[in-house]
């Protein structure tokens, strides 16, 4: 006998039931927000600021790593039309997929890094 889901949440186009644990907290599903207020005061300000801080790095960090892979995808093209034969072609083909999924990556990690520098700035007010 199958086990009882734990969730209502369904698979996309499975018809089956994803189990989630309860012990996830919320803060780790995407699109969630957590609306709480921050307490006032010295050691809330530091916390904006640490905030602030550490999405500029991760931005910083998420621009220059797509620098790269700018690069890396460029060359791996290049090699792949001067490739004499279908192994290689083959092989620059999945180079390519994964430097664009890092890409990707890259991308959503600079859009996350400015979502919580904007939250961390709106609270801080």
């Amino acid at each position: 006998m199958p086990k009882a889901p734990t969730s209502d949440l369904e698979q996309a186009g499975s018809g089956e039931r994803e189990s989630i644990p309860a012990s996830l907290p919320l803060s780790s599903f995407p699109g969630y927000a957590d609306a709480t207020p921050l307490p006032n005061g010295p050691a809330s300000q530091a916390g904006i600021e640490g905030v602030q801080a550490l999405s500029m790095l991760v931005g910083g960090v998420a621009h220059d790593l797509n620098n790269l892979l700018q690069v890396i995808t460029a060359t791996a093209q290049l090699l792949k039309i001067r490739a004499g034969n279908e192994e290689s072609r083959s092989l620059l083909s999945e180079i390519i997929q994964a430097t664009e999924r890092a890409a990707d990556l890259a991308h959503d990690l600079r859009d996350a890094s400015r979502r919580a520098r904007a939250l961390a700035e709106k609270r801080q007010g």
